[in-house]
């Protein structure tokens, strides 16, 4: 799915690209290269005896000449798209997030010495890089949960015709009306855990936690699939039970001890409530014009595929109806 980078280039750039358009499609192969096939540059970071390596063996282990080349591609991207807004800047009618940057970047102010191109080019990259996989693959662990589990189906596609009119698509207005297709989503968060790592830490100074002594400089990974799976917070944590959020009164609870699918904390996921936007309005919308289903003979698989930072749902064949 590319409607992730689509709609992150339309708030970053300015214009809305076709899924087709070949600059939007060589951009996501960047992308998709530095996320899924150079997982081993990160490798230094949990094993640092790796840095002691000769240096020509690391770079040959760790595909490093790969990611500077591509580093470079994205920058030129960047850069390029960056001038054409210098060229066309108007200061009274910004019309993105590149616009506004550059604007700021230019005031005689005491912030403004912390604005920089590099940082902007920056800036744009982790829009793209932190959003660019993970509603997208929520979205096919949502197609294929309801696949695997056709009456949790059926039940929010009642939920949703009892609410939204069939000839138009469900917003956010009707979120109080669809409590079960929120459960049902948390479910599928909980149940995927589709980023385990969140963001590294460093502790500070010696403590000693549950027995453990940390030393200072010590990196710290939480892992949110260890608390999904944890039946001291949820019974029978390998079960797909969607009523698990929601109370005894048919009220969705949002709010779980346990439940940590986008981190905790100051540096939990600062794309949680565009996500949480996303996952809302495009899961009603898919499942109010569709309905998903195993091939004839077939049994979704929702196990993930092997990838070192993600738990991305595997890729296989779904049978897609649309709903009369």
């Amino acid at each position: 799915m590319f409607v992730n980078s689509v709609r992150d280039m339309a708030i970053s750039l300015g214009r809305r690209y076709e899924l087709n358009d070949k600059e939007i499609q060589s951009f996501i192969a960047l992308l998709k290269f530095l996320q899924e096939d150079v997982v081993s540059v990160f490798l230094p970071s949990f094993f640092p005896i790796l840095n002691y390596l000769p240096r020509f063996l690391t770079r040959k282990l760790l595909k490093l000449d790969l990611v500077d080349d591509v580093k470079q591609n994205v920058f030129k991207f960047m850069g390029n798209i960056i001038e054409s807004h210098k060229a066309k800047l108007d200061p009274d009618n910004p019309r993105d997030v590149i616009d506004e940057y550059l604007l700021e970047m230019n005031k005689k102010s005491n912030t403004a010495a912390f604005f920089s191109e590099l940082d902007l080019t920056r800036t744009i990259f982790d829009l793209f890089g932190a959003g660019f996989d993970t509603t997208s693959n929520m979205l096919r662990w949502m197609c294929l949960y309801m696949a695997a589990y056709p009456d949790v189906q059926s039940n929010v596609q009642k939920e949703i015709d009892d609410a939204v009119p069939r000839d138009r698509l469900p917003s956010q207005q009707e979120k109080s009306q669809l409590q079960y297709l929120e459960a049902v989503i948390h479910e599928v968060l909980r149940m995927s855990s589709l980023i385990p790592f969140g963001v590294s830490h460093c502790v500070t100074q010696d403590i000693q936690l549950g027995g453990y002594v940390l030393p200072k400089g010590m990196i710290l990974q939480g892992c949110s699939v260890i608390s999904h799976e944890d039946p001291n917070y949820w019974q029978n944590p390998h079960k797909f039970n969607p009523n698990r959020f929601m109370d005894d009164s048919g009220k969705f609870v949002p709010q779980k001890e346990g439940f940590l699918p986008f981190g905790t904390g100051r540096r939990q996921c600062l794309g949680e409530s565009l996500a949480r936007m996303e996952l809302f309005i495009f899961s009603a919308a898919l499942l109010q014009n569709f309905t998903f289903s195993p091939p004839t003979s077939k049994v979704i698989d929702l196990s993930p595929r092997a990838f070192l930072l993600a738990q991305f749902p595997k890729f296989q064949d779904i049978v897609i109806t649309i709903r009369k």
